[in-house]
């Protein structure tokens, strides 16, 4: 048990607040990878019934206004485990935050961590940028 001095209970709930952020965060990150390996996953599963009902020597590709190949699938798997495990490191870093900020706050001091909300950011922004690129290369694909 805490006591109550000052803003001793405002900053442990803050710092609760700011885990579950972590936590949504997290869980936000993990149904974008889930959504996109099957967005993928559908494409590809779409693609190979339209190869299917076309002639053997016509080209699949060809058929596909998407313009969608294996490569695509391949990218898309990556780019959905990614987040997944972008998903899981965002975990670790939420709970290793909270039990520190706990920790410093029991002791009178805090000092902020810009590293990791740089480094988590930059990461968030690479993998957009690669999906934003996925899709610009289906639209000039034909």
């Amino acid at each position: 048990m805490v006591d109550n001095v000052g803003s001793n209970a405002r900053d442990h709930m803050s710092n609760e607040r700011t885990f579950l952020s972590w936590i949504r965060t997290s869980t936000s990150m993990l149904t974008v990878g889930v959504a996109i390996t099957q967005l993928f996953r559908l494409s590809k599963l779409i693609n190979m019934g339209r190869s299917a009902t076309s002639d053997a020597n016509e080209d699949p590709s060809a058929s596909d206004p998407s313009g969608f190949q294996e490569a695509d699938a391949i990218i898309g798997r990556v780019m959905g485990i990614g987040f997944i495990v972008l998903a899981g490191i965002l975990i670790v870093i939420g709970c290793t935050r909270y039990f520190l900020t706990q920790h410093h706050l029991l002791h009178g001091y805090y000092s902020a961590s810009r590293s990791v909300i740089v480094l988590v950011t930059f990461a968030i922004i690479a993998m957009m940028v690669c999906l934003v690129a996925i899709v610009l290369k289906s639209f000039f694909v034909a």
